[in-house]
């Protein structure tokens, strides 16, 4: 890294500090937490550096905000690339995979991901179209095509489970199961 080296605390020469680099950043060369953000002690307190420079350079941070890097390096601490945002805006604005799949406007196959081709299971969206190619197709979660089990017997029994979903259970395998669970439990008690 090449720029202008400056000391957190200039009368003390061991003190952390940054180093101005070509891109704009002032990369903390101090102690880094696992996430890649600068850490100082003020007194006794820990803080995270980019916090403690903002509020040296540009004032108290304003309640219930925090500081989005908005050139994505945690180790910058800058201030002129922060700005005071609320959590959720934060988290929006981020690269985690919940914040890429909130951005998402249609589905991989390109169907869109507003109306009523999309329904909500849990937290997640579904592409309504995709899921009765799939069912149609007999590949995905509902194998509706498939008249033999993986290991070849034919399904000969359908059982409702309590969400209401079908569910095929190969009775041969059923019963192999049954019985070596049955066998288990007697060796166990012997």
């Amino acid at each position: 890294m090449t720029g202008v080296f400056v000391f957190w605390n200039p009368r003390r020469c061991d003190s952390p500090g940054w180093i101005e680099c070509g891109t704009g950043c002032w990369e903390w060369f101090g102690f880094k937490g696992r996430l890649g953000y600068g850490r100082v002690r003020i007194g006794n307190y820990p803080r995270q550096a980019h916090r403690a420079v903002y509020e040296r350079f540009i004032g108290l941070i304003p309640s219930g905000m925090e500081l989005d890097h908005l050139c994505r390096n945690p180790g910058c601490v800058n201030p002129s690339h922060m700005e005071p945002v609320t959590s959720a805006e934060n988290n929006r604005r981020s690269n985690s995979p919940t914040a890429v799949n909130a951005r998402k406007t249609h589905c991989p196959q390109g169907h869109s991901y507003d109306g009523p081709d999309t329904y909500h299971y849990g937290r997640w969206r579904q592409c309504r179209i995709c899921k009765r190619i799939r069912e149609r197709l007999g590949t995905g979660h509902n194998n509706g095509r498939k008249t033999h089990c993986p290991k070849g017997h034919p399904y000969s029994a359908v059982r409702v489970a309590k969400d209401g979903q079908r569910h095929r259970r190969c009775q041969t395998c059923e019963h192999a199961r049954a019985e070596r669970r049955r066998i288990a439990g007697e060796w166990r008690r012997a």
